[in-house]
């Protein structure tokens, strides 16, 4: 299970993102990553696709802000949420992708992942990190950039897939458990 402290500015906390890990205590509403329900996992060697699901959202437009990422492979069941103080919605977005991209460095150190498979319900943040739209807000640049690299660094194939909220349910859960203090 992962949580991250909570700090009252979007951009101060993206930069130093703390993370603890604790065993999983429940699936779908805690701030934990549940690693194949608790299973030694330091020798998977397998190549593997993975599905993941990702959220953001501010209650109010800027408000109060969360994000909720759901990794799931062979073996694999990681669901992450927590909350980033205030922050756009948008900058909720890009922020549930890197929380994703941090994870699943994590898991890189047992795991070998053929193709990485993103799933956004923000329409708007999906095309603008494929390059369909131009990023033009100055922060979400940054943002934007961030990801980028971070995806290079990987090393292993990806796509993002916009889908409607319905599809993203364990990510769009997990946001709204953070804002409502359940993580």
């Amino acid at each position: 299970m992962t949580f991250a402290t909570n700090t009252s500015h979007a951009s101060r906390q993206l930069g130093n993102l703390v993370v603890a890990q604790t065993k999983a205590s429940s699936a779908l509403h805690s701030s934990t990553s549940n690693l194949a329900g608790g299973q030694d996992l330091r020798y998977s060697s397998t190549m593997q696709e993975l599905t993941i699901h990702t959220d953001g959202g501010a209650r109010g437009n800027p408000g109060p802000s969360a994000v909720g990422v759901h990794l799931q492979g062979e073996g694999i069941d990681v669901r992450h949420g927590r909350c980033i103080g205030e922050a756009t919605n948008n900058v909720a977005e890009y922020t549930g992708v890197i929380d994703a991209i941090s994870q699943i460095i994590l898991l890189q150190e047992n795991h070998t992942f053929s193709k990485l498979n993103f799933f956004l319900d923000s329409e708007l943040v999906q095309r603008q990190i494929i390059g369909q739209y131009k990023v033009k807000d100055a922060y979400l640049q940054q943002l934007h950039s961030q990801i980028v690299t971070q995806l290079k660094t990987l090393g292993v194939p990806y796509s993002f897939t916009h889908v409607r909220r319905e599809q993203n349910k364990v990510a769009d859960s997990l946001v709204n458990a953070a804002l409502d203090g359940k993580l």
